[in-house]
Parts: C-alpha cells; sequence; structure tokens
C-alpha cells in the first residue's frame, strides 16, 4: 500500500493494510509525508521515485513471469 499524509485515500489506506495483516497477508505499508492523493503521478519529485522503486520490488517478489 502506498499513501501520503495529505492523501484522502489515507485513512482507508491503512485501514485496508491492517486488515490484510490480520488475515495474515504479508502486506506493507508506505506513508511519503506531506505530499497528496497520487503524488507519484509527477515522475520528477525524488519522491515518487521512491514510490517507483518500492513498487518495482513489490512486483518482482511477488509476480513470477515464465
Amino acid at each position: 500500500m502506498v499513501t501520503a499524509t495529505r492523501a484522502f485515500d489515507m485513512s482507508p489506506a491503512i485501514a485496508t493494510h491492517r486488515a490484510l495483516v490480520q488475515a495474515g497477508v504479508d502486506a506493507s505499508l508506505h506513508v511519503f509525508d506531506g505530499l497528496g492523493h497520487c503524488f507519484y503521478y509527477d515522475a520528477t519529485a525524488p519522491e515518487s521515485a521512491d514510490a517507483y522503486q518500492t513498487m518495482i520490488r513489490f512486483f518482482r517478489k511477488h509476480l513470477r513471469v515464465g
């Protein structure tokens, strides 16, 4: 889960993460401070690079191609 402290979806993201963990899912929550919803749409922001790397690590770990 990726969200930010000024995003309207932060509270639901936290609740979803908590429910996933309680259900035994290996879930992680990444909250970026001071940013809004879909902050990573600005590819020039340093936080976007961090968010993209977080997403890439997730997909490499959980998706198997081939």
